[in-house]
């Protein structure tokens, strides 16, 4: 709940987000806060950014659900193996690539991924010739 939370800057956002209700995500913040002795979101009027606690405390809840996903990865999907080529622009491959990567090799561990950063009139005709 926190990293979404951090992530949309809203709790209304967070809510639709996780699926809960606006009052749920507010009370569990608010819990977790009591809980711990400190704030860990300045509230706005319209948005919330995370203090320095909760910078701290985000770190760990996103570590947290990484290992999640890369547990539930390797009970769900075991054998799935592979290799996966991915051609992308250099101009895209440093912005656009690293979460997308990051979370496919959790969902995915067992696969193989290689990326082919190379500008789009070089990509085209490898696609055509099959990666070749």
């Amino acid at each position: 709940m926190i990293v979404a939370v951090a992530d949309t800057g809203n709790i209304s956002r967070a809510a639709e987000v996780v699926h809960r209700s606006q009052s749920a995500v507010s009370m569990q913040i608010k819990t977790l806060e009591t809980a711990l002795g400190k704030p860990l979101f300045v509230r706005k009027p319209r948005s919330v950014t995370p203090t320095q606690d909760g910078e701290v405390l985000l770190i760990f809840a996103r570590r947290m659900l990484a290992l999640r996903d890369e547990a539930w990865a390797a009970v769900v999907r075991p054998d799935v193996t592979g290799r996966v080529v991915i051609g992308v622009p250099d101009d895209y491959a440093s912005s656009l690539l690293p979460s997308i990567l990051k979370k496919f090799s959790a969902t995915y561990p067992k696969v193989e991924i290689q990326v082919v950063g190379l500008p789009s009139v070089a990509l085209a005709p490898m696609v055509k010739d099959g990666g070749k």
